[in-house]
């Protein structure tokens, strides 16, 4: 009766154990996959500007406006009458004038060799043909400002990054950088402008300018060192 039994149990386990893998099988073929997450388009914009000009000094502009007493002689100089205009004498009076008290008349004085020359010079002298205009200096400057701005601002694309906590929590926001660059492109100063409400975005975007250095170098054109806005955007899709 025991052996009966156990030929029993035998032949259950045997059969479970084959059916457990068709069983497994089915399961998994009857359950769809599910989908992959969808990738989330991560957008960085960078965009440079220039500072606010700072403005000029009150005394400055005081220095260029004229003082009262200068505005008021002015006025009076448009307003004084011109001087009278000589009037010919009369010819009998003219002949009188013209002799000595003893009554002869005075010699002819010559008139000046300066003037008889200059009257008498050839008027053929050729004017030197002008010179080549040269590239003017403000041209130059904003080709080169041009030029800089676009190595910098690939410079911090190849830095930056969208950190993957502010991903996956889904975090957006504009960090506006101020930035003061050396000649040889190390940052003399860096700090927010304008905090983008998400400090990791924040510092992130520090952390973009800090991981470029060196920046590229100032070209001799510019004046350094240079400071710039950059709005570093983070934005997802």
């Amino acid at each position: 009766m025991s052996e009966r039994r156990q030929h029993w149990q035998a032949v259950t386990i045997s059969i479970g154990l084959h059916l457990l893998p068709l069983l497994l099988f089915v399961h998994w073929v009857s359950t769809p996959p599910l989908p992959p997450p969808p990738e989330q388009d991560a957008r960085i914009s960078l965009r440079l500007l220039a500072p606010a000009t700072p403005p000029q000094p009150v005394e400055e502009l005081q220095a260029e406006r004229p003082s009262q007493a200068q505005q008021s002689r002015a006025a009076e100089a448009r307003k004084a009458p011109p001087p009278p205009r000589a009037t010919a004498a009369p010819e009998g009076n003219l002949a009188a004038s013209e002799k000595n008290g003893d009554g002869h008349q005075p010699l002819p004085v010559a008139p000046p060799a300066a003037a008889t020359d200059a009257r008498s010079a050839p008027a053929s002298i050729t004017a030197a043909p002008p010179a080549p205009d040269a590239p003017p200096a403000d041209f130059q400057a904003g080709a080169a400002s041009d030029q800089w701005e676009a190595r910098l601002m690939a410079r911090l694309e190849r830095y930056r990054y969208y950190p993957a906590v502010a991903r996956s929590r889904r975090q957006q926001g504009t960090a506006w950088v101020r930035a003061s660059i050396s000649r040889d492109g190390h940052l003399l100063a860096l700090r927010l402008e304008q905090p983008s409400g998400q400090p990791m975005l924040d510092e992130s975007a520090l952390q973009t300018f800090r991981r470029a250095q060196p920046l590229p170098r100032i070209p001799e054109e510019l004046p350094a060192p240079q400071e710039l806005v950059v709005p570093v955007e983070y934005y997802l899709r």
